[in-house]
């Protein structure tokens, strides 16, 4: 008996060993990766709560970035946190004439990319309502047509609840990707028509770097990802992409899950714009730099399946044309309730609400 108690404890001893080991090297990389952010604009941070902020990394998006800009202006967004990572187009050019912007600067490599928004965060987000987006994606949620975003942030507080669930959804045109062709500026959505509306509810097991442990949460999977490139493609079609920062939270990376979130009675969609004709060269460029999971897999299925199907179009019979948030409610892709409903009806009075 003595025996196997003392093989158990060196058992367990061996395993504690082995997770401190991989908190040390997280912490370690982590504060590496923190000072290597370098603050580019002078602009005053106000201190004080009661602002919505939005943090992203970029590179190379100058494409994207000025309707991205736009769109979360007018949504309500007050403040811009943005990382810049090695962009040699004018993108850090057109973020700095954002005025409630505050650009920070790195050349390590994008595998760091979550210490730099953890930090910023951190820093920047307590206390207030978080908007953590890549560049190439626009949040939306039940009526987002009438609806601001500091509407939505006070119906949230309102009813006790910390966070957004929504669905990644990717849209994509209605022709070849070739076609897709963007020009700076212009609304991404009058070219990114369709999207897929099978979309599949699972549970997964995240992992919480702040307090070290598992924790089970609901994502999605399929959608025209698993339609075109297949099942074995590593992707959770989950996000949350709005949160309060109280201190008690942890965002997973890719913002696929929240641990301590309380979610409301509704949920929202954001909106994926990725599939555009500028996604060939991307995936080809990402491919050789296995910055992203897992050495850029998900990249590398991309690329073979380009490789395979000449002038590829994710177009199909089934394909939906997207309309307005009420379709994606009707379709189930984002909920509402009668209790926001009437929150927005006692706000603006609108009869389309």
């Amino acid at each position: 008996m003595l025996k196997y108690e003392i093989m158990t404890f060196v058992r367990g001893s061996s395993m504690r060993l082995v997770e401190c080991g991989k908190r040390m090297r997280y912490f370690f990389s982590r504060n590496v990766a923190i000072r290597g952010i370098k603050r580019i604009d002078k602009r005053k941070i106000p201190s004080g709560d009661g602002e919505i902020r939005l943090f992203a990394v970029m590179r190379n998006e100058s494409l994207r970035l000025p309707y991205f800009f736009k769109y979360y202006n007018d949504l309500g967004v007050n403040r811009f946190f943005l990382i810049d990572n090695n962009s040699s187009d004018d993108s850090r050019d057109i973020a700095l004439s954002i005025e409630n912007l505050h650009l920070y600067s790195t050349s390590l490599s994008y595998k760091s990319h979550w210490y730099w928004i953890e930090h910023l965060v951190s820093k920047y987000g307590r206390n207030h309502w978080c908007v953590v987006v890549d560049i190439d994606e626009l949040l939306a949620y039940p009526n987002v047509e009438q609806l601001k975003l500091k509407d939505v942030c006070c119906y949230l507080d309102t009813f006790g609840a910390n966070a957004l669930r929504s669905v990644l959804l990717d849209l994509y045109p209605s022709g070849p990707l070739e076609s897709g062709i963007l020009r700076s500026e212009h609304n991404p959505f009058s070219i990114l028509t369709h999207f897929d509306h099978d979309i599949k509810k699972t549970v997964y097991n995240f992992f919480d770097k702040s307090n070290w442990k598992h924790f089970r949460q609901e994502t999605y999977v399929g959608g025209v990802r698993e339609r075109i490139f297949g099942k074995n493609l590593p992707c959770h079609l989950s996000k949350i992409s709005l949160f309060k920062n109280n201190g008690k939270v942890y965002l997973t990376p890719g913002m696929h899950a929240l641990n301590g979130g309380d979610f409301p009675d509704i949920s929202g969609i954001t909106f994926h714009t990725k599939f555009l004709s500028d996604f060939i060269d991307e995936v080809d460029e990402e491919v050789q730099r296995e910055v992203h999971y897992g050495d850029a897999i998900m990249y590398k299925i991309f690329q073979k399946t380009i490789r395979d199907r000449k002038q590829l179009s994710f177009f199909s019979e089934n394909s939906i044309r997207y309309r307005n948030s009420s379709q994606l409610v009707s379709l189930g892709l984002m909920t509402t309730s009668t209790r926001f409903d009437d929150f927005g009806k006692s706000k603006y009075g609108n009869t389309n609400i």
